[in-house]
């Protein structure tokens, strides 16, 4: 979910020596350097990095959200959910029903708890889990910035964006290239589209 890897980490060896020093400095194995700014200051900027680097590492995705995560077709199939009873549970016609069962189109929040309450489960049980090829290729840092890009041409978030482009992935055509050449191409394509209409 980072705009670049990082490359190699920290050995494990390095993380359990800084988990030590950090817990009994007095005993470190590790050289520390001393404190340029008093306790308070310290405690203030570290609070600052946390939040930061929360905001970074703590963009999950994909997670079930109720209006943009498709349905997972072998969930609604454990549960004996046809798309049949998709149209008869939210009325709408077979070409919807096909595609919400796809995961061509994400079910509303009122067709998805329309489905959840006639199958007798909790909501989050009939989405898609991220266990798709599209949703494999998005978390990678190659589509990164594409769809960060995607989202400020659409003004929507990117979870969104990346809903969009999982849901149109499914419909693409196929390429040469292989899916991640598909994946850019229809990010590309969303991008285009977006800059035509103006936007969301």
């Amino acid at each position: 979910m980072l705009h670049r890897r990082f490359g190699t980490m920290l050995s494990n060896r390095a993380m359990t020596q800084t988990e030590e020093s950090l817990e009994n400095p007095e005993r470190s194995s590790l050289p520390l350097v001393s404190l340029t700014v008093d306790g308070r200051d310290a405690e203030v900027f570290s609070d600052e990095m946390v939040d930061t680097w929360e905001e970074i590492c703590l963009n999950v995705w994909p997670s079930p959200v109720a209006g943009i995560t498709m349905f997972s077709a072998e969930s609604l199939r454990s549960i004996g959910i046809t798309i049949a009873d998709i149209k008869s549970l939210i009325g709408v016609g077979t070409p919807e029903a096909v595609a919400l069962f796809r995961a061509e189109q994400a079910p509303t929040v009122e067709q998805l708890e329309a489905v959840a309450i006639a199958s007798q489960v909790e909501p989050y049980v009939l989405l898609e889990s991220g266990t798709d090829e599209a949703s494999r290729l998005l978390i990678e840092p190659t589509f990164k910035n594409s769809v960060v890009g995607l989202a400020r041409m659409l003004e929507i978030s990117e979870a969104e964006a990346r809903g969009l482009a999982q849901a149109e992935f499914a419909l693409a055509a196929r390429s040469d290239g292989g899916p991640r050449a598909r994946m850019l191409t229809v990010i590309e394509r969303l991008g285009r589209e977006g800059r035509s209409s103006g936007g969301s």
